[in-house]
């Protein structure tokens, strides 16, 4: 008996063994191949590498650790405009940007899309934020001076260095700095005419601390419907959005405009809590694909929702990442209506995550390790948000609303029990322009309205009126069944 045991155990062992050191030697036979791939792919980049070291004629520029640093930007320029290569100092500054209140120019900017109509893939001025050192910065061009940057301004240069190939986060901390420092930058600026222009503004830094969401950006556009302008997703976003809702709802608001144009993203932990308030607990909210499926990520709504009014949300071109993981966790939970300005006009598609990973000299390297879905699993990046409805809000149309102050602006009487009314204080005395017979800057602007506002607004009486009509109904049936 024993004899037979050890047969079938010697057996089985040899049997584990022949099988182990198969799959071993498979392993290593992929290894070795992946090795000898590499080899092959390395060998070009070294033989280069050698050459550039003995030949290259300035022999300053050309250290190993200069051509090293810049085959690892160059290699991280093939994979997005998100991933980046920080060396150590700068790394260092990249963790301290993080914490704390820095100087800065007050611009939210992005990188404008391939599609753009000018300039398509430099940085773009999203939007210079009141009060800030932005809006009080002059450039002189052939005698005329030019106060303050505009949205749509490409900035080409910081310093005398260009921004071409310069990364979104790369030029943010160049911006950035010790309050009352300067700062140069060159800005590509389309005018009225038609013609384009290059301005050279020297910028004095100063200490920037803006609300997520401005006191003129939250009231109520009639009696029924509320109006919440929400600017960027930073850390205390979440707070001031419950009190905005909070306060309209005081107001009597039965339906809410969510305006998250020009708004480029955030914090996705807030983004997450802003979702919350609308859709129901256990909703999901957003998938995090990953490279590994062990590291996928689900993010359901863990609180009860603050409100579940009819809602529309109005996004744009520049709506991007956070904005875009609230339009689309609304849009598929069937919670609102996604407004966008013109047909075919999708938001920005910025739906990547990215890591930020120490390496052992102390430099950082900042990569693309995973993909945003919606809950539906619409995916985000490079695709954006499709609206459900759109307006007739073209581009120079959006830029002259800014620049107007007008965003959010209605003329009176366009909505029922409408309260938006003209603007108090006009100058009753002969202008300039008059006498001259020039329009007035009034007069080319008095025209000016939301039109992306007033159809959401248009949409969301609608669906009041629906609701009233069924609540009307139910309240007869209910009386028509209580007789019988």
């Amino acid at each position: 008996m024993k004899t037979i045991f050890r047969f079938f155990l010697v057996t089985g062992l040899l049997m584990a063994s022949c099988l182990s050191i198969t799959l071993g030697v498979q392993k290593s036979v992929y290894a070795l191949d992946h090795l000898r791939n590499s080899n092959e792919e390395m060998r070009q980049f070294i033989h280069v590498y050698d050459e550039v070291l003995k030949n290259y004629v300035e022999v300053k520029e050309a250290t190993p650790s200069s051509l090293m640093e810049g085959a690892i930007f160059g290699m991280l320029q093939t994979l997005d405009p998100y991933s980046q290569y920080f060396p150590p100092q700068e790394y260092k500054k990249f963790n301290e940007a993080t914490q704390g209140e820095f100087g800065g120019l007050g611009i939210r900017i992005n990188l404008a899309r391939p599609d753009a109509i000018w300039l398509p893939g430099w940085l773009s001025v999203v939007e210079p934020i009141k009060n800030t050192p932005s809006t009080r910065c002059k450039a002189v061009l052939d005698g005329k001076e030019y106060v303050g940057l505009q949205p749509d301004d490409r900035i080409v240069k910081i310093g005398p260095e260009s921004t071409r190939a310069m990364s979104q986060d790369q030029a943010v901390d160049k911006l950035k700095g010790p309050p009352g420092t300067t700062v140069t930058i060159q800005i590509a600026r389309r005018l009225p005419e038609g013609n384009a222009v290059l301005l050279d503004f020297t910028i004095e830094r100063g200490l920037i601390s803006v609300p997520p969401i401005e006191d003129d950006d939250i009231k109520m556009i009639d009696d029924d419907l509320g109006y919440i302008w929400l600017k960027d997703f930073t850390s205390h976003a979440h707070e001031a959005m419950e009190a905005a809702i909070k306060n309209l709802k005081g107001q009597g608001m039965k339906g809410l405009i969510f305006d998250l144009r020009d708004n480029t993203g955030g914090l996705l932990p807030v983004a997450i809590e802003i979702c919350e308030m609308f859709v129901k607990r256990g909703e999901v909210v957003l998938y995090v694909d990953s490279r590994n499926d062990r590291d996928d990520e689900t993010y359901y709504s863990r609180e009860d929702p603050l409100t579940d009014i009819p809602l529309a949300v109005l996004v744009n071109n520049n709506s991007a990442s956070a904005s875009e993981i609230v339009a689309g966790c609304i849009q598929d939970h069937d919670r609102g209506l996604i407004v966008g300005p013109e047909p075919g006009v999708n938001t920005y598609g910025k739906g990547s995550v990215q890591t930020v990973i120490k390496m052992e000299d102390g430099s950082g390297l900042k990569l693309t390790t995973a993909l945003w879905f919606t809950p539906s699993r619409q995916k985000i990046h490079k695709n954006g948000i499709t609206p459900n409805a759109w307006s007739d809000v073209n581009w120079e149309y959006w830029l002259n609303l800014r620049q107007a102050d007008k965003v959010g602006y209605l003329k009176p009487k366009m909505l029922r029990s409408q309260h938006t009314q003209e603007p108090d204080g006009k100058n009753t005395d002969v202008t300039v322009e008059e006498l001259l017979g020039k329009p007035s800057k009034e007069d080319q602007t008095k025209d000016l309205y939301d039109k992306q506002l007033f159809l959401a607004a248009q949409l969301l009486h609608a669906k009041l009126s629906d609701q009233e009509a069924g609540a009307a109904a139910a309240t007869a049936d209910a009386k028509s069944g209580a007789k019988k």
